[in-house]
């Protein structure tokens, strides 16, 4: 996992998540690292929560199955992940 912009500016992670991350080598990821409705990275849960700074805002997917384009709605707060 690479990110190419500072920590800082990850506002959400999105955690406990199954993502489906469109790349053959690692098909799903629990968790992902948005800048406002943008998403910069996705990893484990716990790698995740290791990039973002202390004020990042956390939603909990609760084991839900998620498309990255559906990330989008849980920075904004639109609608909860199921």
């Amino acid at each position: 996992m690479t990110l190419h912009l500072p920590r800082a500016e990850i506002t959400r992670l999105v955690v406990n998540a199954r993502i489906a991350t469109g790349d053959a080598r690692r098909p799903w990821a629990d968790a992902a690292a948005l800048a406002g409705d943008r998403v910069v990275a996705m990893g484990s849960s716990a790698e995740m929560r290791k990039l973002a700074p202390a004020g990042a805002a956390v939603t909990d997917a609760r084991g839900a199955e998620l498309r990255p384009d559906q990330l989008a709605a849980c920075a904004t707060g639109s609608s909860s992940p199921a």
